[in-house]
């Protein structure tokens, strides 16, 4: 815009108002009609060089003010280099913002909401009133990979005894619950999930990261006993049921958890929302550290472009110190034309084979005298 010169840039005003495509046109209807796409951006750009009267600003335009016009072509070229290379890297940048605009904290909370609960927003069936069927307060879901596979179903599973030969392993070893499966119908088993909550971490807020939740599922993935292809997490005991009886122990089984030597643990509910939130954050993070590595790439094109007066203003200079150290060169270049003269017993043969003569313009070597 600043090498386009006050005649160009007097196009986007009409008495230092910015002027619309529509008013630009009226003003003006010899401008191009393929001018509308980019009319907005150049006018953008006349506009930040009308205020920002920076002592910069005000040098390079002296500078471009005073170019010869071979040196003026010299600095369009230039400039014409980095709005390509610019151009490529703005398109590559809108890509990673797209990415990075598509993962918002919502989304991610969702998927870890629907590890807990099962949905996206709020507690499912674990809220007040939407335990009617008792279904999320049975024993019977926990030999069944916790039925729901929900983190809180499993936690029921870990953390509930059975209310005749009750189990006191697993998390319970060290807390004491007021409520065993003989009480969870209806809102008692809301009431018993809460006391639980109340015990451990997954009712904390915290700030996690990509890596922070791989790190956890892989930790819980350690912990689950395989016993005849089934996969276990919590205490197994030697007759695993999952019942919270004594015998049987509180645990969850997963049927089926390894099949052909591969284990199933990415296919449980829990596993796989995690997950998803897990590469969803990866993938922005990726997309961010992208953004700001091409961002900076652009920035380092402006700082290219406000130099360009000062590498245009140099191109005389080089070219006259370059003729002229090549004419001295060729000054000084020793004359080989000259044949020496054979001394007393030379074999005059040979030495007339072996003598090169250089040809008056210098332009290379010939053969042999």
């Amino acid at each position: 815009m600043t090498l386009a010169g006050a005649a160009w840039q007097d196009n986007f005003y009409d008495k230092e108002t910015e002027l619309s495509w529509e008013a630009a046109k009226q003003k003006n209807s010899k401008l191009p009609d393929d001018w509308q796409a980019a009319w907005d951006n150049w006018a953008a750009a006349a506009e930040r060089l009308r205020v920002e009267e920076n002592k910069q600003k005000i040098y390079i335009e002296k500078e471009i003010s005073e170019m010869a016009d071979y040196k003026l072509a010299a600095a369009k070229v230039k400039i014409a280099i980095l709005l390509n290379r610019s151009d490529k890297i703005y398109d590559k940048i809108k890509v990673e913002k797209n990415t990075v605009d598509e993962t918002t904290a919502k989304n991610v909370k969702e998927e870890l909401n629907k590890a807990a609960y099962g949905v996206g927003e709020g507690k499912g069936k674990y809220t007040t009133g939407q335990n009617s069927d008792n279904s999320i307060g049975r024993a019977v879901a926990c030999p069944n990979g916790a039925k729901l596979q929900t983190l809180v179903q499993t936690l029921l599973c870990l953390c509930t005894p059975d209310n005749t030969k009750k189990q006191t392993q697993a998390c319970l070893k060290e807390k004491a619950v007021s409520l065993d499966y003989s009480g969870l119908n209806g809102d008692s088993a809301i009431t018993h999930l809460g006391e639980l909550l109340d015990f451990c971490s997954i009712n904390s807020k915290a700030e996690v990261d990509a890596h922070a939740i791989t790190a956890g599922l892989n930790q819980l993935k350690g912990l689950i006993t395989v016993i005849g292809g089934t996969g276990y997490l919590g205490w197994t005991g030697t007759t695993p049921a999952c019942t919270g009886q004594s015998e049987s122990e509180m645990c969850v089984a997963y049927a089926s958890y390894v099949q052909n030597g591969e284990d199933k643990f990415h296919d449980i509910d829990w596993v796989k929302a995690p997950q998803a939130a897990a590469a969803k954050m990866k993938r922005r993070e990726t997309a961010v550290e992208k953004w700001h590595t091409l961002d900076q790439a652009l920035k380092d094109n402006e700082a290219a472009a406000w130099l360009i007066p000062s590498e245009v203003s140099l191109l005389k200079s080089q070219t006259g110190a370059s003729t002229n150290e090549t004419l001295k060169s060729r000054s000084r270049r020793p004359c080989y034309n000259k044949r020496p003269k054979p001394t007393k017993g030379t074999n005059h043969s040979y030495r007339r084979h072996r003598i090169l003569r250089v040809d008056r313009n210098n332009t290379g070597m010939h053969g042999p005298e």
